[in-house]
C-alpha cells in the first residue's frame, strides 16, 4: 500500500528524510491550513499543533510504503500522533493548488507545554543546525521497526 505524508519541519530536508526514511520519493510544495509549526524547547525540531487563521508551508511526499511509514513513526517517536488531514499540495509553478489528504505528525496535546513562541524555520534549521543533526542522525536504527 502506498501512502502520502506531510512534511513540515526537519523531513523537508532531502538529507534527513533520506537517512530516516532510507529511499528517496516524489516531493511537492505543499501547505497546511490552521496549523503553525513551532520550535521545540530544548531541541532542533518543530512540532505542528492547530492555530485558526495560520497556514504552514511543508512539502507533500508520495509513494511511500507501509514499512517506511512505521520507520517515520519511530523516528518522530512518542511525543507525536500520525493523522489523516486536508493538505493543499501546488502543482506547478503557477501554484496550482490541489486537495489532498495526507498523513502528518502532530505533536500530542499533552507536550504542548514544551512548544516556544519561535516558529519553525526550514532554512534556520538547515544553515545552523543540519550538520550536528545528521551527525546525531547516524545513530538512529532503520531497521528498529
Amino acid at each position: 500500500m502506498s501512502h502520502d505524508l506531510f512534511a513540515y519541519g526537519t523531513l523537508m530536508v532531502r538529507e534527513v528524510f533520506d537517512r530516516v526514511a532510507g529511499g528517496h520519493w516524489s516531493a511537492l510544495p505543499a501547505r497546511i491550513d490552521n496549523y503553525a509549526a513551532y520550535k521545540v524547547n530544548g531541541t532542533h525540531y518543530p512540532a505542528l499543533v492547530p492555530k485558526v487563521g495560520e497556514s504552514q508551508p511543508g512539502t507533500f511526499l508520495t509513494g511511500i510504503d507501509t514499512t517506511t511509514l512505521l520507520r517515520l513513526d519511530a523516528y518522530e517517536g512518542q511525543e507525536f500522533k500520525r493523522n489523516l488531514l486536508p493538505v493543499r499540495v501546488f502543482l506547478d509553478q503557477d501554484k496550482v493548488e490541489d486537495a489532498r489528504t495526507a498523513w502528518v505528525y502532530l505533536l500530542k496535546p499533552g507536550y504542548r507545554n514544551r512548544l516556544t513562541r519561535e516558529r519553525w524555520s526550514t532554512k534556520r534549521f538547515a544553515a545552523e543546525w543540519l550538520e550536528e543533526y545528521l551527525r546525531d542522525l547516524e545513530t538512529f536504527e532503520l531497521n528498529r521497526v
